[in-house]
């Protein structure tokens, strides 16, 4: 079997929503969009629900640890403000559960959602463009279960990351630490109907939103940073990638789960659509993004 190209480390989640339960997190969301824009994609988990096998059978490789929880949330939105509770965490996932081969993926992406990863797992891909989601490292369980960000600073996982894509909403008081703004690192911000907000080099870019009818925000930022990743793959392009996802990132919130997450054939065709829309620097480079949002 080939090697795969594109790896997602994280739990599956279980949501649960007005419609049901439904399978949920950054790494469903993100393994998905990268198998829909042609990588051959190996998931690590732990803990998925009954209800994503379906839509997990379409990756290239599934490592799936069994346990007897699986992490769940339960999702509220308000004016497009989320407010989560977490029900139930899975147990961790560790290095030893990581298999050898898959530390020549020339792609990785770390998504934790509560928590749930060792943060040594950044070493085991020296030679992969390495995307973090740092989602599941700002988040801490405040009183009835209800999700608070806090503060993360991890130099291990912090040095390796080439690409950190994280929502505003994750950080604690608003503010991007300093220490996580380098000229190597691209860190993107991502901002919901408002599009993103990109620090590249010395700069600060904004990402333009493309127009959608808003249906379900869940995912969205999930899938952003994949179709980023890929891209930035490809092209080597900050500006590119930014634009490929946030194009990418339109058609989830048009759509309710994973029907939201489209193929490349769509997002040229909307892109070629909306030429007009463009990455533009932000007027004030040094402004408070990285002091308060």
């Amino acid at each position: 079997m080939p090697l795969p190209d594109f790896l997602v480390i994280g739990h599956v989640t279980l949501d649960l929503t007005e419609e049901g339960a439904v399978p949920g997190g950054t790494a469903f969301y993100s393994s998905l969009t990268a198998a829909r824009l042609g990588r051959r994609v190996a998931l690590l988990t732990r803990g998925a629900p009954p209800q994503a096998r379906e839509s997990l059978a379409t990756l290239a490789q599934v490592v799936d640890i069994p346990s007897s929880v699986t992490t769940t949330f339960e999702n509220c939105y308000a004016d497009g403000v989320r407010t989560q509770v977490i029900h139930s965490v899975a147990p961790p996932i560790e290095v030893s559960h990581l298999p050898d081969e898959w530390r020549g993926c020339p792609v990785a992406l770390l998504a934790p959602v509560f928590d749930e990863m060792d943060s040594t797992l950044a070493a085991c891909f020296p030679k992969a463009l390495l995307g973090v989601s740092p989602q599941g490292w700002l988040r801490r369980s405040g009183p009835s279960g209800i999700v608070e960000p806090k503060a993360w600073s991890d130099a291990e996982t912090l040095g390796r990351a080439e690409v950190l894509v994280l929502s505003e909403m994750d950080l604690p008081e608003k503010r991007v630490p300093p220490n996580w703004l380098t000229d190597d690192r691209v860190v993107i911000l991502t901002q919901g109907p408002r599009g993103a907000l990109m620090h590249h080099g010395d700069r600060w870019f904004r990402i333009p939103p493309y127009p959608a009818k808003e249906v379900d925000l869940t995912g969205a930022g999930d899938v952003f940073a994949a179709a980023y990743l890929v891209r930035y793959s490809e092209t080597g392009d900050p500006l590119t990638a930014g634009m490929f996802a946030s194009c990418a990132a339109s058609f989830k919130v048009e759509n309710k789960g994973s029907k939201g997450v489209p193929t490349r054939d769509q997002i040229t065709h909307r892109m070629d659509q909306f030429q007009e829309l463009k990455v533009t620097p932000c007027e004030n480079p040094s402004s408070p993004y990285h002091q308060s949002l």
